[in-house]
C-alpha cells in the first residue's frame, strides 16, 4: 500500500475511534442518567418480623428513591443488610431495566425478653444473639415465649446486637420451653420471670401457685441442677396440685426442696418438707 494510503488509513481508524469512544460515553451517560433503568422499590423482602423500610434504609435504599440500575452495587448492598443482627443471609439482584430484587432470610428467634428499661421485647435466638426489639403483637405472632426480666441489681446488659450472659441464655432456654403438659399440670399456661430476690420464678395461670428455681452460677449453682429441679417439680405437682402454692425447688440427696400449702399463701410461714 502506499505511504499516502497508509496515512490515510491510520487517520481515518483515529477518526473511528474517537467517535467510538464518543458514542461508548455518550451511551454510558444516557445509560446511568435515564428513567428507562431507575430501579422500582424493593420487592421480595419478605420479613416476619423486621420493618423492611428501617432495614432497607440501613441498606441505603430510601423508599421513596429510585437509583438507577447501573449504579447499584449489590455486593455493597448485600454486605450492608448482612451488618444486621437479625439478618442470617440476603440475596441481592438488579433485573433490567428497573427492578432490584432482594430475598432476606432472618434469624430464627426462640424467645422474647422484656426488660423494664425498654417498652418493647428483646428477640433472642438459640444462640443467645439478641437479634431486634419489637412489640407485644409481633411476638405473639411468633409465637414465643417472653420472659420477664425485672432485675436492676444483677442485670447484665441487653443490647441489639450484644450476646446474651451464657449463664442466662441455659437457663432461660431450659425454663422457658417448659409447658403445662411437659411438668404434668393442669395450669393453662406458664410464666417466666427473674428478679434480684428470688432469681428465676415460674408461675402458673390459672392455678396460681410459683415454683423457685433460684439463682444460677457457673460453679456453686450451675444451671445443670435444673433437669433435676423440673423432675421434682413435675413429681410434687403429680402428688397434687391443688394442695402447693409456693415451691422452692433445691434438690439435695432425696430432697427436692420445701414448699407452702395453698391454705398458708404467705412467704413468711414455715415451708413444709419436701415430698
Amino acid at each position: 500500500m502506499p505511504r499516502r494510503g497508509v496515512l490515510r488509513f491510520i487517520t481515518l481508524t483515529r477518526i473511528l475511534g474517537v467517535l467510538l469512544m464518543v458514542a461508548t460515553a455518550g451511551t454510558g451517560y444516557w445509560l446511568i442518567n435515564s428513567t428507562t433503568f431507575a430501579v422500582e422499590p424493593p420487592g421480595g423482602v419478605g420479613l416476619d418480623y423486621v420493618e423492611p423500610d428501617a432495614i432497607l434504609a440501613e441498606a441505603g435504599l430510601a423508599p421513596a428513591g429510585r437509583p438507577n440500575a447501573f449504579t447499584i452495587r449489590t455486593s455493597d448492598i448485600r454486605n450492608r443488610l448482612l451488618a444486621d443482627p437479625a439478618i442470617a443471609d440476603a440475596q441481592v439482584s438488579v433485573v433490567l431495566p428497573g427492578r432490584l430484587i432482594i430475598s432476606l432470610t432472618e434469624r430464627h428467634p426462640v424467645f422474647a425478653l422484656k426488660r423494664p428499661d425498654n417498652s418493647d421485647d428483646y428477640l433472642v435466638d438459640a444462640n443467645g444473639l439478641i437479634l431486634a426489639t419489637t412489640g407485644f403483637e409481633t411476638v405473639s405472632m411468633l409465637g414465643i415465649p417472653t420472659i420477664e426480666d425485672d432485675r436492676t441489681q444483677f442485670a447484665p446488659e441487653v443490647q441489639v446486637g450484644g450476646q446474651l450472659d451464657s449463664i442466662d441464655l441455659a437457663a432461660m432456654l431450659q425454663l422457658g420451653a417448659l409447658t403445662p403438659t411437659l411438668i404434668d399440670s393442669g395450669a393453662t399456661s406458664l410464666a417466666l420471670s427473674v428478679g434480684d430476690d428470688k432469681g428465676y420464678v415460674l408461675t402458673a395461670s390459672p392455678e396460681g401457685w410459683q415454683a423457685i428455681f433460684g439463682e444460677y452460677t457457673s460453679t456453686l449453682r450451675p444451671t445443670d441442677l435444673i433437669p433435676r429441679q423440673v423432675q421434682c417439680l413435675r413429681s410434687l405437682l403429680g402428688a397434687s396440685e391443688n394442695d402447693v402454692h409456693t415451691i422452692y425447688l433445691a434438690p439435695l440427696d432425696e430432697r427436692c426442696g420445701t414448699y407452702l400449702p395453698a391454705q398458708t399463701a404467705h412467704p413468711s410461714d414455715t415451708p413444709n418438707p419436701s415430698r
